[in-house]
């Protein structure tokens, strides 16, 4: 991560030099591998030992608006730095191949790093023709995590209880890190499968003498750090040479750590390093570098693996154009091109505790085509969910009730508060489904979420009244 933001920073010093001395870049040389190879001469100069929660300045074209408490902040030359939450927002200027000039920012955030990681920060690189608008507030204070193990296979919700939706489940034995308590202490929030969410307490074994030392986490509240949360635009123009890489907001997290971020409106959690650009009026396109994201809009998420890309449409408020939000939920992922983010990967790896590998997806011509390889037949069954495709995914809203062809069609899952005896299901295989009340023991019973919806079984009059059950429930009950 470190890796990243050397990087960049070189970018960043040497446009300025370039910016300086035009002359001197053009004696040169005009090319554009030539103004790339003297901005990263400049990298140990600019913003190398840049702190957490901290914006390091571009070159002169950078424009930056401040909130009213910092009117006097002074980033105006090269190398000033600012705390970022200093900033309402920044605009960097375009790849100039004439001038040589290229308008590059570095931030370091917190987003929702924990306190007792003072050495790791979310490194932002804002280059070329992009506008960033902080939509963060003050930095909230992030408890120690307490570590935790599922007891048992476990749902993962939206929030702290059985109504709320089901966005992605652990196997027994999976690590948490817990950092929230509901307010009965009857639910924890946690971080699971690159997601955010709850699970009941009833089912983690955790380190920590008791839910009660947990801070209560208000399950409503979203708080969201300096550029934790932020609005942004992309130029429309792509780069003037091949060297260059489009006009991007790269973001990378730091290794082993996923982090929450909000842009545009789209919640994104990001796993190593990803790439969004938004051109006015256009979709917004989240281009996962390294590791995975995970794009969530409208209520429905959309994994992104290494390799890969999704678009959202966005569209403004009346009257607020400069604050789009999404549409329509993530698209479908498609192979990223190659030769868009090629110059990513040739950048000197001596420059990088961590170079940037964009993954060479040119083979296959499409996601179809790369999905006929046996060899990625794990990956493409993450890439994407629907019902009836045989898979049951939680972290796509999938259960019982939603989506039954694949959750109990073919097969019921512990952990879907149904109590199967006909998937091997009992007290003891499976004590979160069949431990007390559970759809198909006759009793209707709302406190688990039973209604004749949900389990037509137990409370639908045509399914007996509540009397019993009916053949094609799935359930053999010898009793009628």
């Amino acid at each position: 991560m470190k890796a990243l933001r050397t990087l960049w920073t070189a970018l960043l010093l040497g446009s300025l030099l370039i910016g300086i001395a035009p002359e001197q870049s053009a004696a040169q040389g005009d090319s554009c591998a030539a103004v790339v190879e003297q901005v990263m001469t400049a990298v140990e100069n600019a913003c190398s030992r840049i702190g957490r929660n901290e914006a390091c300045y571009g070159n002169a074209q950078i424009e930056a608006r401040f909130i009213k408490t910092y009117t006097d902040a002074q980033f105006n030359r090269p190398a000033d730095r600012v705390p970022v939450e200093a900033l309402r927002m920044i605009r960097t200027s375009p790849f100039d191949r004439a001038s040589g000039l290229w308008g590059v920012a570095v931030m370091d955030i917190q987003a929702n790093l924990p306190d007792t990681l003072p050495g790791q920060a979310v490194h932002f690189v804002i280059y070329g023709d992009v506008t960033l608008e902080n939509a963060g507030g003050p930095q909230p204070a992030i408890p120690d995590p307490c570590p935790a193990t599922a007891l048992a296979p476990s749902n993962i919700r939206s929030g702290p209880g059985l109504n709320y939706n089901v966005i992605t489940s652990v196997p027994a034995g999976y690590d948490l890190l817990l950092t929230g308590r509901s307010e009965d202490d009857a639910w924890l929030f946690t971080q699971a499968n690159r997601m955010q969410g709850w699970i009941a307490a009833s089912l983690v074994d955790m380190t920590c003498n008791s839910a009660a030392d947990l801070p209560y986490h208000d399950p409503e509240a979203t708080a969201y750090g300096p550029m934790q949360a932020f609005y942004f635009t992309t130029g429309l123009s792509g780069p003037t040479c091949q060297e260059v890489p489009p006009s991007a907001l790269v973001i990378q997290s730091p290794e082993g750590y996923t982090v929450a971020l909000n842009a545009n409106g789209v919640d994104i959690t990001v796993g190593s390093t990803v790439a969004l650009t938004a051109p006015p009026g256009g979709a917004m396109t989240i281009t996962t570098l390294q590791g995975q994201a995970i794009a969530t809009a409208r209520g429905q998420s959309q994994p992104i693996p290494a390799g890969f890309q999704t678009q959202i449409a966005l569209a403004a408020p009346p009257g607020d154009p400069a604050h789009p939000m999404p549409a329509a939920p993530p698209e479908p992922p498609q192979l990223l091109d190659p030769a868009m983010w090629s110059a990513l990967d040739a950048l000197p790896g001596e420059l990088m505790d961590v170079p940037i590998e964009v993954p060479d997806m040119s083979q296959w011509r499409d996601v179809d085509d790369f999905c006929t390889d046996p060899a990625n037949a794990d990956l493409c069954a993450d890439l994407s969910s629907l019902c009836g495709d045989g898979w049951c995914d939680p972290g796509f809203g999938e259960d019982e009730y939603s989506c039954p062809v694949d959750c109990t069609g073919e097969g019921g899952y512990c952990g879907d508060f149904v109590c199967d005896p006909g998937f091997g299901e009992n007290v003891e295989s499976c004590p979160e489904d069949c431990e007390e009340s559970y759809c198909g023991d006759l009793l209707c019973d709302p406190g688990i979420g039973e209604d004749a919806n949900s389990c037509p079984v137990d409370c639908d009059n045509m399914g007996g009244g509540g009397e019993g059950g009916y053949c094609g429930d799935l359930l053999c009950d010898p009793g009628l």
